[in-house]
């Protein structure tokens, strides 16, 4: 089997120190419940090589901002009501998971839009009444994360330098080879290359933002490595996923209405 490389795990970070030295914002492989938008939060991903041969990798981070669903129809097919409008077109793929009591809907497979909220699953038939939860992800939502791109922005550290080279922080098994630290434009001045002998494992980290503009409360929001060219890695076997604070947010546009208090007057 030729040289392939998998994502094979991943660990959140405060941007709270040096590339080694920084404090863990979750446990490896853990989603996280992002505390703030608009601070920097780092994301370390781990990379290893299987197969005969060696491989190069000099990696960006892609994102993918899920769909949360508020519904799953128990019918032929099963119907999906998402929180916000999907822009999705029929045809398209999603792969739903999370879907709590109908859970034949934990599935991928090609949708029919319905309306700018619903979908129905093609080839599916509902098990049981939808009870709670549930995310959807469009194959084909994937977006570059870089210094101008919206949701997940990279975003300077003033405590790590460009480009340096990381150390091995998640505890893989294998020989590790140094990746590289991002924190301006997604982009790395050099990648690694991983082998069957040595080394067999790498760790790219990145430090962003979720931007406060582009995301609604409680959006889940998952990251890949891809190539250097946007091609997918040969596995994921490990998805990073945060889900943004509840902040009540505004709709974008809407302005906050203060209206004046009168003072209170009391007579003695």
């Amino acid at each position: 089997m030729a040289a392939s490389l998998t994502q094979s795990g991943f660990r959140f970070r405060n941007d709270d120190g040096d590339q080694a030295a920084a404090t863990w914002l979750a446990a490896l492989n853990t989603a996280l419940a992002l505390p703030a938008d608009d601070v920097n939060f780092r994301l370390r991903l781990e990379i290893t090589e299987s197969g005969v041969g060696s491989v190069s990798i000099n990696p960006k981070l892609q994102y993918n901002r899920a769909f949360t669903i508020t519904n799953a129809t128990n019918a032929t097919p099963i119907v999906i009501t998402t929180s916000r409008a999907h822009g999705l077109t029929t045809g398209n793929t999603v792969t739903v998971s999370g879907v709590g009591g109908n859970t034949n809907a934990n599935t991928t497979t090609t949708i029919t839009v319905l309306t700018t909220t619903t979908f129905s699953l093609d080839s599916t038939t509902g098990n049981g009444a939808y009870t709670s939860g549930g995310i959807a992800v469009y194959s084909g939502g994937w977006n570059d994360v870089n210094a101008t791109s919206s949701v997940i922005r990279s975003s300077a550290s003033s405590l790590v330098v460009d480009n340096v080279a990381t150390t091995q922080q998640l505890g893989g098994g294998g020989t590790f080879g140094a990746g590289k630290f991002d924190e301006a434009d997604g982009t790395f001045s050099a990648g690694t290359t991983l082998s069957d002998t040595t080394p067999d494992i790498t760790e790219f980290e990145w430090c962003c933002v979720a931007r406060s503009a582009d995301v609604a409360d409680n959006d889940t929001i998952q990251f890949r490595a891809v190539t250097a060219a946007g091609a997918a890695l040969g596995a994921y076997t490990q998805v990073p996923s945060l889900t943004t604070p509840a902040l009540s947010r505004l709709a974008p546009g809407a302005r906050r209405l203060w209206l004046p208090v009168s003072p209170i007057i009391t007579q003695w």
